[in-house]
């Protein structure tokens, strides 16, 4: 049996490394993804695709005031903390794993 390992693109990020599917006592399939989505939004702005990544942030940002899932506070109430956010960019693939669409996800950081 051969192994071929292969180092990522450069701005790439490995996840499911360790997810394991057995097939038997004598075949074992190991999947690995690499994806090139930006982890932040400067990576975002030095992309190939930054108009883009642009577009869908303000499309999320929009969304998110429309639906009054936020509002901007110039200080915070006495014993209250802001809760920080955080953008996270996904690329939806077809079956050949061509592009099809961008998302970005504006979400809280729940922990802080």
């Amino acid at each position: 049996m051969s192994i071929c390992v292969c180092k990522p693109a450069k701005h790439c990020r490995l996840f499911a490394i360790n997810d394991t599917i057995s097939l038997g006592s004598s075949v074992n399939l190991i999947f690995i993804a690499v994806t090139n989505e930006p982890k932040t939004y400067y990576k975002a702005l030095c992309s190939p695709y930054l108009s883009e990544w642009k577009y869908t942030i303000k499309t999320e940002y929009t969304q998110l005031l429309q639906t009054s899932a936020f509002e901007w506070v110039n200080e915070s109430p006495a014993g209250k903390k802001a809760v920080g956010s955080h953008i996270i960019f996904k690329k939806k693939l077809n079956e050949h794993s061509n592009c099809i669409k961008f998302k970005t996800y504006i979400v809280a950081k729940g922990f802080s």
